[in-house]
């Protein structure tokens, strides 16, 4: 009997996603048989647009699969004709023009094609985020602030979605394209609820712009933003948001005098050490309260962290949070910039060996999707070599291996 007669004879409508994740692993080797198995497994009795979605599903994961081989290893057509639903096809064939392949005209030409404004939103929202080192995302970003104050009468912009979209700001070398978006940012101001964490974190954006623009009114929104934080009452929010003004006051206030102007005694890293002790002795839920502070700040002060994450009532929440931090500097320092002997100082204090050993491949595939330039990081690489070879869980062996060879 052969292996796909024996696959009939299971039901995976009762376990769907094994179903779902053999049809991923089929696209590779049988195309027809990943469709045949996904119509299979869907139930359409639950939902009728059940069978949309997991086409949805399939027609992304082989969108992303066919970037990564650059080949057409599925036919994303033939994937996407299977969608009846014209809102869910829509959607689908937007989220593929995610990619840096496609620059800011291809990606607005498309957008033009769609009549809902909150497809358009969407998809440059997220191309946005994805995009935010091109050179022209400033047309990108015009394009969808002038659309939002088109539908202004139905669609009120939230902080979350306006901060995301405001994201590549900083990179925007255009004086004058700086000059009309925070115009465009700023007329949306009174419609946002505010203070919260997203709207700070809009005003701290505009203000890193406004830097190199007029160091003044950078200077005036920075003293805006630190009353707003100072109105918030919740001492963890209150805390996260002043995380991330310390984030803005390190880059572009080295000389303290932005700092010094909000108060002759106000030191923000020394509120931000009273409030986190405020808050340890206050709750047992340490990791949970630090979480967002560990993720600003990990970049520009680990050590401020490292003593942070020390403080911290659980081995069980001392071992995440060192976990949590070191995933996030791994992440995001470019790989020139790593400092292997902090990264090696986190890992060894945790103590759970399965999280342990789980930074591992955070670790290889930051240097695998460097693998182009590969000999200039082989040094960094050997630093960890000691760590890698104590690996010993088999999976984990195998994926640093094979990835390793690749590298």
């Amino acid at each position: 009997m052969s292996s796909w007669h024996r696959g009939k004879q299971i039901d995976f409508l009762t376990i769907p996603e094994i179903g779902f994740e053999i049809a991923t692993l089929l696209l590779y080797s049988d195309f027809e048989l990943a469709i045949e198995l996904v119509e299979r497994i869907t139930d359409n009795s639950a939902s009728k647009n059940s069978l949309d979605n997991a086409f949805a599903h399939l027609t992304l994961f082989a969108n992303e699969m066919n970037k990564k081989s650059k080949d057409c290893i599925a036919d994303i057509d033939v994937l996407n004709s299977k969608i009846q639903n014209t809102e869910v096809k829509e959607i689908t064939k937007a989220l593929s023009f995610l990619s840096a392949e496609y620059n800011v005209d291809e990606i607005l030409e498309h957008v033009e094609g769609f009549s809902n404004f909150n497809h358009k939103l969407f998809l440059l929202r997220n191309w946005i985020i994805h995009n935010k080192e091109d050179e022209n995302i400033g047309k990108a970003i015009i394009y969808i602030l002038e659309e939002i104050v088109k539908t202004s009468g139905e669609n009120v912009p939230n902080a979350t979605t306006l901060s995301d979209i405001a994201t590549p700001l900083p990179n925007i070398k255009s004086r004058e394209e700086i000059k009309k978006l925070i115009l465009l940012f700023d007329a949306h101001k009174d419609s946002i609820n505010k203070p919260t964490k997203d709207f700070i974190k809009l005003q701290l954006l505009l203000a890193e712009a406004l830097h190199s623009l007029n160091l003044e009114q950078a200077r005036d929104r920075i003293f805006e933003v630190f009353l707003l934080i100072d109105e918030l009452s919740d001492l963890s929010i209150n805390t996260d948001c002043l995380s991330m003004l310390w984030l803005w006051f390190l880059k572009y206030d080295k000389d303290h005098s932005i700092e010094k102007s909000i108060g002759m005694n106000f030191n923000i890293k020394t509120q931000i050490e009273n409030n986190i002790e405020i808050l340890l002795n206050k709750t047992a839920l340490h990791f949970k309260m630090v979480e967002s502070i560990i993720s600003t700040i990990i970049i520009i002060d680990p050590d401020f962290i490292f003593n942070v994450i020390k403080k911290l009532n659980t081995l069980e929440r001392r071992d995440l949070a060192f976990k949590f931090a070191i995933e996030n500097y791994i992440q995001r320092i470019p790989i020139d910039e790593f400092d292997c002997f902090l990264i090696m100082k986190f890992i060894k204090e945790i103590r759970n060996s399965n999280l342990n050993q789980d930074i591992a491949l955070e670790i290889i595939d930051r240097f695998y999707y460097k693998k182009l330039n590969s000999e200039k990081y082989i040094s960094k690489l050997l630093n960890f070599n000691e760590y890698f070879l104590n690996i010993n869980k088999i999976k984990q062996n195998c994926y640093i291996i094979t990835h390793l060879i690749k590298i």
